[in-house]
């Protein structure tokens, strides 16, 4: 198994008492997303708050298929800098990349946000005048984990439950709905699609049993040391560029971070993860 360096080496999920403005504006968040934002702040408000008060921070919001590889890379961060947590508090927390923007769009204090897909990450930068940058490119497989040996032909003679990330919230979701199209144009009529709020729901479905197979992320197989699945076609879908964007250009941790992120060291680790170098695209 591969390691979660967030368990083993004390990555801080913490977030001082400031995070309470933009926890009661994000409950003001219209439709589906205000619980499930004031959810996923309210551990940054009251968690690890022994932590002083005078500790720098740097606060990561990612996409939920890149917390496990940012975690890898967070731990790498630290060791090459010689960094401790009294040093740095470096907060991550992750979520669908539209849960995100949608809370930067309510003030929510992140320093990094690091988009699974390149639309959100360019339309933020582009809105706040500042640059987007590519850090990842992912890829989409095609899990059936009673089937030791999935093929393209699998997905498409499949008729049963199918998971996949809700398009509307994650690029990986848009991709397999794209691949659908392309090799199952007529999968309305033949499947049910189980849309999980982003891939790291998706995936869970599938893990748990409850559905029977999904399209899913090879970084999430790799994570779990998983090697029976059907590596999507790059052609079948849009690019599925991974941007991020450093919100908060004052904290002058955030450009060292992204430095680290992608310098050899750090993209060494995105590609061991399961994902191409934006430089070999």
């Amino acid at each position: 198994m591969r390691r979660d360096p967030a368990k083993r080496h004390g990555v801080s999920l913490a977030c001082s008492t400031s995070c309470a403005s933009a926890i009661c504006a994000s409950i003001k968040i219209a439709g589906r997303f205000g619980l499930f934002t004031c959810c996923l702040l309210l551990p940054l408000l009251f968690s690890n708050s022994a932590q002083s008060a005078n500790t720098p921070r740097l606060t990561i919001a990612t996409a939920s298929n890149f917390k496990t590889t940012l975690d890898e890379i967070v731990y790498a961060f630290r060791s090459d800098k010689n960094l401790s947590d009294t040093d740095l508090e470096i907060n991550v927390i992750s979520a669908s990349s539209g849960v995100i923007y949608n809370q930067l769009q309510h003030g929510a204090p992140f320093d990094l946000f690091l988009s699974a897909d390149a639309a959100r990450a360019e339309r933020f930068a582009n809105e706040n005048e500042i640059q987007s940058f590519a850090y990842a490119i992912g890829k989409l497989v095609f899990w059936q984990p009673a089937n030791r040996n999935p093929t393209r032909q699998d997905l498409i003679t499949f008729s049963s439950r199918l998971a996949i990330a809700n398009p509307l919230l994650a690029p990986y979701g848009q991709a397999a709905i794209e691949t659908l199209m392309v090799l199952k144009p007529n999968h309305s009529n033949e499947i049910k699609l189980i849309r999980g709020q982003n891939i790291s729901q998706a995936y869970h479905f599938v893990d748990s049993g409850n559905v029977d197979a999904g399209l899913v992320a090879l970084s999430q197989m790799v994570a779990n040391n998983i090697d029976r699945y059907w590596l999507v076609p790059q052609d079948s879908h849009a690019l599925i560029e991974q941007r991020g964007v450093i919100v908060n250009t004052q904290n002058l941790h955030v450009q060292a971070f992204v430095e680290y992120l992608l310098s050899a060291e750090g993209q060494s680790i995105v590609l061991a993860a399961g994902y191409r170098s934006p430089e070999s695209s």
